[in-house]
């Protein structure tokens, strides 16, 4: 059809008979095969029988098309046809509009034969084609047309389908062909990937399939694999010997089919049509895999048997069936302790994932826990599980050591309000916690003597970190007041943590830990100055979760020299604090200091002139300004019985282990004499004491001793 204007030269002679037509025209709304073109020019001749085109072009869209050529008068065809830049949604011929695919193209023809028997061979290349927003590549393909029929040759969607063989018979609407398949995409072949990135399915093989032109496909045929990888993540499975595949009314029948991977062994069976599957799963999985699926987990050890159905449209896919764990074993980031011993059930259904009677060991306690996973669209919707703890044994910080049990309804894990991270909330009762890091807070050599206040000289920075890479978080109540003691260099106190005023939380998130809230003081001893003084009130609190380290103390503890009672304020944080002295009968500050340091009075001092303060107390009092002793230092009158009357000693003191204490004391001037004590704790109520001096000169090895202290408690 359509509609053409112009002139026509027309020649005609009865003897010998001879038609001679001359066109020159433009044409208009040109259809052929149903395909309507745009405007253009037909120029040729017409000679008793035999035509010749010298031009026939015309428009498709923005595309062109020409051709040129001739017919013979015994119906030979000699025909040449030019594409250029059509665009595949131009074209309504039902085998090309049915695929939906957009893109551009370039078709080159040759027609031979004859009009009863025409024999031609045409190459379409295709540019970059999308189908429902999927980009699939060039595609090439060489056809060859014999009489009604057309085979085809060439790489579809970016060289991932090379077509050997195709048949396409326009009279009956039906196509055939023999393909090879190499590294196919079937995901984005399907549009899968549309809904999910995470599934990849990769396959190497041969097809022989028959189906419609144009309508329901109503394929039929067979398809063997011979090396189909199945992705999930980063989880890769292949398959331990060909696959068959079975097309019957459209739906691809899947024999049972064994795949393997790393760590992971699962047979498949059962069906899948062009829009839902079906598909049977049976295997196992060593746990190792799951540091595969996520960075959250670093070692993982164990079992996982599974039986699952997968069913549905491909937009909508259901997951039914069980799992079950056996030997499990975790080492999960932001948990200092593996967890061990993991066994329970997992129950799959259309819309949650049951866990149910899950346990493990970790930290020399018990986990369990169950809970839920909702699902829709196929998606995690929301979830949901509760754990429970018993006398787990952590180290929560340096030195920091506790045992703690869930009280209460345990522990809680859910969808965070704010974030919506998993978020861990709960009652914890805490026991024998036990903080043994020394810390040098209110030591001799870090106080200015003049202002009696200390900065630390170099403090630490809070650590900086991505809140992005945040994978859990969580705010859980502590509780306790029995065996909760600070036992180092500066403290020895038992704690109750401040349930009314400000209760203890333990905050933090996979990246840090961090404590909120206070503690409080049982009693106790704290040194100062080489003394022991017994604490009368004290309490610790944390008031910034990033910096555990520096929390705000307060500290007020008595000890008696000689006539007076001494009284030590201390207070601020770990890094910026100040010290007050005071003595019961009134000293001045100064008196207050020598009575420490010397167990004498600044008047006492005077009486021994050079060879007392200047030559003994001076240096160390300079040294205690300027923060440079490494250890404790006591300067103290003694009567001595060598010497035949009181003198200065010097007692240097230092912590060796977190269990040994060493002392070395000696007199200065004449009549030298040195005392040595080293002590050893055993535990927190027994010690053992070893002592030694050379005040007994008619002794050569000098006098021994060794003590057992112990501490009852009731």
């Amino acid at each position: 059809g359509g509609f053409v204007a112009g002139t026509m030269d027309i020649t005609y002679a009865a003897k010998p008979e001879k038609l001679l037509v001359t066109t020159a025209l433009s044409h208009e709304g040109l259809t052929l095969f149903n395909e309507v073109f745009g405007p253009g020019v037909i120029e040729g001749t017409y000679d008793t029988g035999a035509l010749v085109l010298t031009r026939l072009d015309m428009s498709k869209g923005r595309g062109r098309v020409d051709l040129s050529g001739a017919m013979a008068a015994d119906g030979a065809l000699n025909f040449v046809g030019l594409a250029t830049d059509v665009a595949l949604e131009d074209i309504v011929f039902p085998a090309v509009s049915d695929l939906e695919v957009t893109g551009r193209g370039q078709v080159y023809a040759v027609l031979k034969g004859t009009v009863a028997h025409p024999r031609g061979e045409m190459t379409v290349r295709l540019s970059d084609t999308v189908r429902k927003g999927l980009r699939y590549g060039p595609s090439e393909m060489e056809l060859t047309l014999d009489g009604d029929r057309l085979t085809a040759r060439g790489t579809v969607a970016g060289r991932s389908l090379v077509l050997e063989h195709g048949v396409a018979d326009f009279g009956d609407n039906r196509f055939a062909l023999e393909a090879f398949v190499s590294d196919l995409d079937a995901v984005r072949l399907l549009g899968l990937d549309r809904t999910s990135s995470d599934i990849g399915v990769l396959l190497t093989g041969e097809m022989d399939v028959q189906g419609n032109l144009s309508g329901p496909p109503n394929l039929t045929g067979q398809v063997r694999m011979f090396d189909l990888s199945l992705r999930y993540r980063d989880i890769t499975l292949h398959n331990r010997a060909p696959v068959v595949v079975d097309l019957r009314n459209n739906r691809f029948l899947v024999s049972a089919s064994k795949f393997s991977g790393k760590n992971v062994a699962v047979e498949v069976e059962g069906d899948a049509g062009l829009s839902d599957l079906r598909l049977v799963l049976k295997g196992a999985v060593n746990l190792q895999a799951v540091t595969e699926l996520t960075d959250l987990v670093s070692r993982a050890e164990g079992k996982l048997g599974f039986n699952v159905v997968v069913s549905g449209p491909y937009d909508d896919l259901s997951f039914r069936g069980n799992a079950e764990v056996a030997d499990g074993a975790f080492l999960v980031d932001g948990f200092p302790n593996e967890i061990s011993d993991v066994k329970g059930r997992v129950e799959l259904g259309a819309s949650v994932i049951r866990f149910d009677d899950f346990s493990a060991r970790s930290a020399g306690g018990v986990l369990d826990m169950d809970g839920w996973i909702a699902l829709k669209g196929g998606a995690m919707d929301d979830y949901r599980f509760r754990l429970r703890l018993a006398d787990l044994e952590l180290t929560v910080l340096e030195d920091l050591n506790l045992r703690v049990s869930t009280v209460k309804d345990g522990l809680v894990m859910a969808p965070g309000k704010k974030r919506k991270l998993p978020f861990v909330s709960g009652d914890v009762e805490v026991s024998n916690l036990k903080y043994t890091q020394d810390v040098h807070i209110i030591e001799v050599s870090d106080l200015n003597v003049t202002g009696l206040s200390g900065k630390r000289r170099a403090t630490r920075k809070p650590r900086l970190f991505d809140r992005n890479k945040d994978v859990f978080e969580y705010d859980i109540h502590l509780h306790g007041d029995r065996n909760l003691a600070i036992v180092n260099n500066l403290l020895d106190t038992r704690l109750r943590i401040d349930d009314r005023d400000d209760p203890l939380r333990l905050v933090g998130s996979n990246q840090s830990v961090g404590f909120l809230g206070s503690v409080e003081s049982q009693g106790g001893t704290v040194r100062f100055a080489g003394n022991t003084f017994e604490i009368r009130n004290a309490a610790v609190t944390f008031k910034d979760s990033l910096r555990p380290d520096n929390p705000f103390f307060r500290v007020t503890a008595d000890t008696e020299i000689r006539d007076w009672k001494i009284t030590i304020t201390a207070e601020g944080t770990v890094e910026e604090y100040e010290v007050f002295l005071s003595a019961q009968p009134w000293l001045s500050k100064e008196d207050v200091i020598m009575l420490l340091l010397t167990k004498m009075l600044k008047e006492e001092h005077a009486q021994f002139g050079s060879t007392g303060l200047s030559m003994s107390l001076a240096p160390i009092i300079e040294n205690v300004s300027s923060g440079v002793i490494p250890v404790e230092v006591s300067v103290y009158s003694e009567y001595s019985e060598k010497a035949g009357g009181d003198t200065t000693r010097v007692a240097l003191g230092r912590k060796l282990t977190d269990r040994l204490w060493v002392q070395v004391s000696s007199s200065i001037g004449q009549g030298q004499d040195v005392e040595g004590l080293l002590t050893y704790r055993i535990n927190d109520n027994l010690s053992l004491s070893a002592s030694y001096d050379n005040k007994d000169e008619s002794s050569k090895t000098g006098n021994w001793g060794l003590d057992l202290k112990f501490r009852l408690e009731f």
